[in-house]
């Protein structure tokens, strides 16, 4: 029997007069419960993510490639994803980029000379 929190252990907390688990229906499933004076906390548990109020899910490593040869031949492989090479290569203003084998080159365009 309770009236307020304070007539409860901490681990339990004070539900229509009786000291009850906060923890049931409270987090997500997958989550992890614990209860901290009176209060249910809910955690994702190692290897999942996502909020643990409503769901966690399982943390999956998404490798794309671990060498050039693993991705097209106009992407490079950069933090195991393929990436276009060409992103912030070719800077300057006329300047394009093509990608052959994997390698970015800068060429200027029709009309312009100088060093890409």
């Amino acid at each position: 029997q309770c009236m307020t929190q304070d007539d409860c252990p901490e681990s339990l907390t004070c539900v229509d007069m009786k000291c009850a688990d906060p923890c049931p229906g409270a987090c997500a499933d997958k989550s992890s419960c614990q209860v901290h004076k009176h209060v249910p906390f809910c955690a994702c548990p190692p290897g999942f993510f996502g909020d643990p109020f409503t769901g966690c899910n399982r943390q999956q490593l998404q490798i794309q490639c671990l060498e050039n040869d693993d991705c097209p031949s106009d992407r490079t492989c950069v933090k195991q994803k393929c990436e276009d090479p060409c992103y912030d290569v070719c800077n300057g203003n006329n300047t394009s980029c093509q990608v052959r084998n994997h390698i970015p080159y800068c060429n200027c365009k029709p009309g312009f000379f100088g060093d890409p």
